[in-house]
């Protein structure tokens, strides 16, 4: 098996030492030179050369559309994984792909593969849910090696800001609690981290198996939170994401397991092609029509 990994940021390294501590054949398309790897200038040079059974297309995120166009076109792939999210803004062209062509893309929303996370979608089936809250908030210049304002992240343009960088949360949300049926929302700009994408999301969302959900999405906090808490018709549950617990009642049922596993356990369903848990395209395109309608609907003061 050939994997090719496109752009190699932070999570294009992430994904290239899974592949290579797993001995599997790797390649990355970059500019950059001071890679230990099997380097291309170019995608279409890597696609003609290389020819991979699988891609991860980690590039920024306003070019994922390009890419992902350019690999459909390459007989050899079998799965496209694009990072998360799907792409900047929607286009017709991704709303019109065949259904040979969108079952051959995923979209890696690594959280689907959290114990703590697959445990309260088990946990939640079958109860009324009275109320969930979510809230994950970093400050932006702790997630990269370059300062946030120099990172796409910093650019609406670029596909940046706080809806689509912290979209684990949207797709989360709507995989265990069913589809959004309808939000209120405020998206805005509070610091100077950012050039013009937003730093801070409210929003107040409605779903068939919870009426009343509470999203907070931010860049601005210092001391890093990532928390699900949920109000059920039998209990109370308090996932911490970056403790990796997952408590019932306040009692400790799991610990330990931190987001970093999930990119252990998403690599190898990918080798072993069982993508049951994989983010679909017409789960991402979901995710991705509700950021665009957050924005779009937003009051943005108050």
């Amino acid at each position: 098996m050939k994997v090719l990994i496109v752009g190699y940021g932070s999570i294009g390294k992430r994904h290239f030492s899974l592949l290579k501590k797993r001995n599997i054949e790797t390649a990355v398309v970059t500019k950059r030179t001071d890679v230990d790897a099997n380097v291309f200038p170019s995608l279409d040079l890597a696609l003609k050369d290389f020819q991979p059974h699988i891609v991860f297309i980690c590039n920024e995120t306003y070019k994922h559309w390009p890419t992902l166009n350019s690999c459909l076109r390459s007989a050899s792939i079998k799965k496209i994984i694009v990072e998360k999210p799907l792409t900047d803004f929607l286009n017709k062209d991704i709303l019109s792909l065949s259904s040979v062509d969108q079952e051959r893309i995923c979209v890696s929303y690594n959280f689907r593969f959290s114990p703590l996370l697959q445990l309260l979608k088990q946990e939640v089936k079958g109860q009324k849910v009275y109320d969930a809250v979510v809230n994950v908030g970093q400050d932006l210049n702790q997630w990269r090696d370059r300062k946030g304002i120099q990172t796409y992240s910093a650019d609406r343009n670029r596909g940046g800001g706080a809806l689509r960088d912290l979209s684990h949360e949207l797709d989360y949300i709507q995989w265990i609690f069913d589809p959004v049926l309808s939000f209120v929302s405020c998206v805005e700009k509070k610091s100077a981290l950012t050039n013009d994408s937003e730093d801070l999301v409210f929003a107040l969302l409605k779903t068939n198996l919870c009426s009343t959900l509470f999203m907070r999405l931010s860049y601005l906090d210092k001391d890093p939170i990532r928390v699900v808490r949920v109000n059920a018709q039998n209990h109370t549950y308090v996932i911490d994401l970056i403790q990796g617990t997952f408590a019932k009642d306040g009692k400790i049922l799991l610990e330990n397991h931190k987001i970093a596993e999930t990119y252990e356990y998403q690599m190898d369903a990918c080798l072993k092609f069982d993508f049951q848990n994989f983010c679909s395209l017409p789960e991402a395109i979901s995710d991705m029509k509700l950021i665009e309608q957050i924005e779009e609907k937003a009051n943005t003061t108050f």
